[in-house]
């Protein structure tokens, strides 16, 4: 095998020495650059085994359901040792992005490892075919024949290197490989195309070692010769055939692991199993069907008629006592019998293989569904994949056509694309559609190769089984007391048909037989099976063509072709007689089918290493696809995005309109046009509009909001609506994108309902004589509090009723003081109202799962950055603050919101003032000294002094508290010590002018954190 699959494996790595400088493309920057399970090492290796491949919870509704845990953990290996080669940017402490280099090197070994399994793939099934199987560990060869025939013994059993040789050569360089090789998402193939392989090697030598113990026991067991056999051989060989098929299982498993299509492996295995094993006993050797050649001839018909010859040696030895009986044989002795309880064991360990193939393939559908929840894709769209979108005709015509397209790409693949999305390939409408006629060709040629040996195999049962009614009225016969005329020619009559059945064995009609069982083997198990998955005909598929989903039944093909070239130029045969005319046309099919390989090999080498260079970057690997596929939707929206990149804006827009021509309903060029106007500055308006639009759809609606947030973000340079310089905020512009906020789909309400809120106060502080909430600009928000069912299917109950309270209070607030002014007692109350419950207004409503500097959650703002408090309660809050410096408490609250905000320095100033302001109050009150009101003031509780004593003393405390988190926050030393100083002073405060328990309680945090404040360093 070496002498040959060595140089092909390295043919195959040369092809494709050309990726390795290769960027990651297309797919690739979705399974890898985007994928947390790839991208984070400190990932926990258990969520790899419910994420799908694309890094997802594979129980998302958004989940692609691609379940390949296996082919992740290698791709994360790979992103390992491409960052123990890149040691400069880890010690500077850069972020790592992974290198291509080390994943394009893996394809390319992973796809000259696979280039050698079919080698050996190709040379175990064409053994099983001539009938041979060759393995050192099984033969029990009698002593090697004279050196004329030791030649041709080796010319025999390596008669299948040729077709191994020309299949792995095949298979090699095929241009279909392109995709799946320089393609980093086509690793999953490759890995799981080779396990499937190494699964299916260990399930044969599993299968043949039950065989060959079969007939080793026939044979130690025969007369003169039992008891020369060790006790434990059977065993032995019952125990290793085990090992090898759990062995086979696992594998099996671990490529349907790393890709869907290993699970079909299981069809190749069963096909060998019922169709293939075996027509020779395990044990005949070379040597033994060269000895049974008649006369000692080494020539190719009689080497058949010898192997014909030794199975009908074998086929006897398993026969009935009535048909031995009828040839003439004595009885059965019984360690012959014993023989056949042996062998008919055999028959049922196939069984039990078969079961345990059925059990495997059931527990992955199991697990798949268990963790899934649905295993099939949900989340196509027309341009992916127009067949579920079309009427009935049409769809089995174009699932047709689709198949007739992929066998073109196997067999002639001159048109090959990275992309062929709609309308690439138009669906076909008609019967009338040329096309129809490849469709037609196909099915076929499928029919032709697969009924023929079909056929062949029911003809096979059916004579058998009337051979055994014949045998039964012989028996019959035979054991009569008297026969008559009839009975007598009955039996003439069975021996002759028996005879005669003998004869056509004997000429070898069970070879031809064969050929067409390994035909079938090949076809079912390494073509249409692993094909069936992305064929869409159980189900559909999120991709309507993809080249590297035919990486594993390329492999069925090459073999049919290196058999059909083996066959027709006579690559494989001896040489014929002595005639002169015979030996020269020979020798010429012999180097055209050469030549034909040849041409074949240099062709497609050539063809596979010129498309790899599609696969560098993005921008030739979809140029090359506009060749290919021009009305391919994605390929023109991608080329906009190309375009975009180098700020080519009308050549951009052009292709994106084209691709919204192909497809109306496809909304990503519509995001893009949106986006692609804004930044042209042309025409910003109607870009606008375009990213509202592709709001509404569900493919763009994240993108087209972050867009729109930066759109409507107000900047020194202005905001949309607004002359150039003007930084005032557009109240029409706010509520536009809070209008765009409560579509359906979106739905962030409380996130409207602040701007809708900022909107409205903007107006009434302009001078607008409205009071906010009788307006239309709150009547949206408004509208979602009453509706129920809406407001449940986009916030939980308990979030919608805070965004309820807060708005109304505000409103209450807002209307007050636009009626009355700041400085009146129905807004100083108003005010204290809504301090009180400031703690659950001051976020922002749809909070995020994110956290601010100071431990707050927060929220994302519609105007990009972090805006973590609620817009409407900082304009509030800003504008009665200012109307009174002197309250403590809104002090205090403004500098929650600017915490909110990041905007630490600041609050750190309020945060002071407050605490001052509250330890002089503390210390008039305590004196008994009259305190200026100020609008909070109404909050306090009526009742004693002492009672007003105590919530300012809380209050101060809580100021200087906050005050200490932001200098923690800031790292600023100085201002850490003071607010710790300032905070101890505050319980010394509160320790003087309280009495009782309170007091003491004081007393003893002070003293506790003035030794804190003197154990720092950093404070002395």
């Amino acid at each position: 095998m070496a002498r040959l699959a060595v140089p092909i494996a390295a043919v195959a790595a040369f092809v494709y020495l050309n990726t390795l400088p290769a960027k990651f493309a297309f797919d690739d920057n979705f399974a890898v650059l985007s994928n947390g399970d790839i991208l984070h090492p400190g990932q926990p290796l258990w969520k790899l085994f419910v994420h799908d491949f694309w890094g997802q919870d594979i129980r998302s509704a958004g989940s692609h359901k691609s379940y390949r845990p296996v082919a992740i953990i290698c791709m994360r290996w790979q992103r390992q040792i491409g960052d123990l080669m890149q040691p400069s940017k880890r010690l500077l402490g850069r972020p790592q992005s992974p290198d291509p280099m080390v994943f394009h090197a893996c394809n390319l070994l992973l796809h000259a490892l696979m280039t050698l399994m079919v080698y050996r793939l190709t040379e175990d099934l064409a053994s099983m075919r001539k009938g041979l199987w060759q393995s050192p560990n099984w033969s029990t060869s009698p002593q090697r024949q004279p050196a004329e025939a030791l030649s041709y013994e080796d010319w025999l059993c390596s008669s299948t290197d040729t077709e191994a040789a020309i299949s792995a050569l095949l298979f090699a360089v095929h241009p279909v490989h392109t995709e799946a090789v320089a393609g980093v998402v086509g690793q999953a193939e490759l890995l799981s195309a080779l396990l499937s392989g190494c699964a299916f090697l260990l399930y044969c030598r599993a299968v043949y070692t039950t065989q060959a113990v079969s007939i080793r026991m026939d044979n130690a067991l025969a007369p003169g010769l039992a008891g020369k056999l060790p006790g434990n051989k059977q065993n032995a060989g019952q125990m290793r055939h085990w090992l090898l098929l759990v062995a086979s299982m696992a594998l099996i498993w671990a490529s349907a692991l790393t890709k869907e299509i290993g699970i079909t492996a299981v069809v190749l295995m069963a096909a060998t199993d019922l169709l293939l094993v075996t027509p020779l006993p395990p044990s005949t050797t070379c040597a033994e069907i060269l000895s049974s050649t008649p006369q000692g001839t080494k020539k190719g018909p009689d080497v058949r008629q010898a192997a014909s010859h030794v199975q009908l040696k074998h086929n006897h030895s398993l026969q009935s006592p009535v048909e031995r009986g009828s040839s003439g044989q004595s009885s059965p002795t019984p360690s012959q019998g014993m023989a056949g309880a042996l062998i008919a064991m055999a028959g049922g360990l196939r069984l039990l293989r078969l079961c345990i193939l059925a059990v495997v393939v059931g527990m992955y559908v199991g697990l798949r569904t268990f963790l899934a929840g649905d295993h099939l894709v949900r989340i196509y769209r027309k341009v992916e994949n127009p067949i579920p979108f079309i009427g009935p005709l049409p769809r089995v015509l174009t699932t047709g056509f689709l198949h007739a397209h992929y066998a073109t790409m196997l067999l002639l693949p001159t048109r090959l694309s990275a992309d062929w999305s709609f309308a690439c390939v138009p669906p076909l409408e008609h019967l009338i559609d040329p096309r129809n006629l490849a469709t037609v060709f196909l099915y076929a040629a499928l029919v032709w190769a697969m009924a023929h040996p079909t056929f062949e195999i029911l003809h096979s049962v059916h004579g058998a089984t009337k051979t055994a009614f014949r045998q039964q009225r012989l028996q019959r016969a035979v054991s009569a007391s008297r026969m008559g005329s009839q009975g007598m020619q009955e039996r003439s009559q069975g021996i002759d048909e028996g005879s005669q059945g003998s004869k056509e064995g004997c000429h070898g009609k069970g070879a031809a037989n064969l050929h067409g069982r390994w035909r079938l083997t090949v076809i079912a198990g390494l073509i249409l099976a692993p094909f069936l998955p992305a064929s869409n005909v159980l189900f559909y598929v999120g991709t309507f063509v993809a080249e590297r989903l035919l990486y594993v039944p390329s492999v069925g093909v090459c073999m049919l072709a290196a058999h059909v070239i083996t066959s027709a130029g006579h690559l494989a045969s001896s040489p014929p007689g002595e005639s002169r005319s015979g030996l020269q046309q020979w020798t010429m099919r012999k180097r055209v089918a050469l030549g034909f390989v040849a041409i074949l090999v240099l062709g497609w080498s050539c063809q596979t290493f010129l498309r790899n260079w599609d696969w560098v970057d993005e921008e030739t690997l979809f140029r090359a696809a506009n060749k290919v596929c021009p009305d391919s939707a994605k390929v023109q929206l991608n080329l906009g995005i190309l375009e975009r990149r180098h700020l080519n804006w009308r050549a951009a827009l052009k292709n994106f309109r084209r691709a919204q021509v192909i497809e109306p309903g496809y909304c990503d060029p519509t995001y893009w046009i949106g986006l692609t106007l804004i930044n042209e500055g042309r025409n910003t308006q109607t870009g606008i509009e375009k990213l509202e639009e592709a709001v509404g759809c569900h493919w763009t609606v994240g993108p087209a909001m972050q867009a729109l947030s930066q759109v409507y973000q107000p900047t020194p340079g202005g905001t949309p609506g607004r002359p150039p310089g003007d930084t005032r905020i557009n109240p029409e512009v706010l509520q536009r994108w809070a209008r765009v906020l409560l579509r359906p789909g979106v739905d962030r309400v409380g996130l409207a309902c602040d701007l809708l809120e900022q909107a409205a106060y903007t107006k009434a502080l302009a001078g607008s004589n409205v009071k906010p909430l009788n307006t239309g600009t709150m009547s949206a928000c408004t509208l979602r509090f009453q509706n129920t069912s809406m407001a449940a299917s986009s916030q939980n109950v308990e979030e919608l009723f805070r965004i309820q309270r807060c708005v109304r209070a505000r409103a209450s607030l807002m209307e007050e003081i636009k009626e009355h002014g700041t400085k009146s007692d129905g807004a100083k109350i108003a005010i204290a109202a809504y301090l009180q419950q400031a703690a659950d207004c001051r976020h922002a409503a749809d909070d995020a799962s994110t956290t601010s500097s100071t431990g707050v959650k927060d929220e994302q703002s519609p105007f990009g950055g972090a805006m973590r408090s609620s817009p409407a309660h900082m304009l509030l809050i800003h504008h009665v603050q200012k109307a009174d410096a002197e309250d403590a408490w809104l002090q205090r609250e403004w500098g929650e919101v600017l915490a909110l905000e990041d905007r630490l320095p600041e609050a750190a100033r309020h945060f002071q003032a407050a605490g001052m302001l509250l330890a002089q109050q503390i210390s008039s009150l305590a004196q008994g000294q009259p305190i200026k009101l100020s609008a909070s003031h109404h909050a306090l509780p009526h009742g004693a002094p002492a009672q007003h004593l105590q919530a300012h003393v809380e209050a101060c405390q809580a100021a200087f508290s906050r005050l200490v988190r932001v200098a923690e926050v800031t790292g600023e030393q100085e201002m850490y010590c003071q607010s710790q100083k300032m905070l101890c002073d505050s319980y010394q405060l509160a320790a003087s002018v309280l009495t009782g328990q309170a007091a003491s309680l004081a007393h003893t945090e002070a003293q506790q954190c003035y030794h804190a404040v003197q154990r720092l360093a950093m404070c002395q």
